[in-house]
């Protein structure tokens, strides 16, 4: 309302932001990163959501699933360590497909926890959870390069932005 008194003429529009139409003008190699981290980002909330419940339908206490989140979590901590080395003496892509595979067998272990008696589900709910863990790690560290090696460098922040936005989604 100020602008319009101070020049005549002037209609002051509210800016408008269409992802959908934003995303349309994209390099499609950009495009399919962006909706592969969309889809990769409902899986893990899902499975975030989901496994505790999963773990107490299956017969655990709070106790023991909090003692399992904690060592899953222990042992990615120090394959972590080790993960940016080997990716970078044997190459992004082929440690990219691997631990891609390794996350669909963790995802599958994760099925197989209810076939299973306790102490071999919580052997396998480890497993499972630090493969998905490393797996998701690796192949995000792998998106946000590949976005920077798409970029040009005016439309890096913007391109990263739209990362952070389909990952928050």
């Amino acid at each position: 309302a100020s602008q319009e008194r101070l020049r005549p003429g002037f209609k002051s529009q509210r800016p408008h932001f269409n992802f959908l139409k934003q995303i349309s003008y994209m390099d499609y190699r950009l495009r399919n990163l962006l909706i592969s981290a969309i889809l990769a980002g409902i899986v893990s909330g899902f499975l975030l959501i989901s496994l505790p419940l999963y773990l107490a339908e299956l017969g655990l206490d709070i106790g023991r699933i909090g003692f399992l989140f904690g060592v899953a979590t222990l042992f990615y901590g120090i394959l972590s360590y080790y993960l940016g080395a080997y990716s970078d003496y044997y190459g992004r892509l082929g440690i990219g497909v691997i631990f891609i595979f390794l996350l669909a067998v963790g995802t599958f272990l994760y099925g197989l926890l209810v076939f299973m008696p306790i102490a071999l589900a919580s052997v396998a709910f480890i497993i499972s959870k630090v493969l998905s863990s490393a797996s998701e790690s690796v192949v995000g560290n792998i998106i946000k390069i590949r976005i920077a090696d798409l970029s040009k460098k005016v439309s890096y922040g913007k391109n990263y932005g739209y990362l952070l936005f389909s990952i928050g989604l």
